[in-house]
């Protein structure tokens, strides 16, 4: 199906998300261990209005919102 597809792709993408990087663990649906332009990436896929939530190039403590708009 369509969400199994869906879920397929994001833990192929969290799997090869940031191996360099001290991985974050939060659970929430809009998450991912992403960089900027890993996110825009994936955003291009993705419907209007959805919204990646990845750590921010600003360091720990930080979070970076990415929103796809048209």
């Amino acid at each position: 199906t369509k969400q199994y597809e869906h879920n397929l792709e994001l833990q192929a993408h969290k799997k090869c998300a940031e191996t360099d990087r001290t991985r974050w663990v939060i659970k929430h649906p809009n998450f991912h261990n992403f960089h900027a332009t890993q996110a825009k990436n994936f955003l291009e896929k993705q419907q209007c209005g959805d919204v990646v939530i990845c750590p921010s190039s600003k360091g720990m403590g930080h979070l970076a919102v990415t929103w796809k708009v048209d």
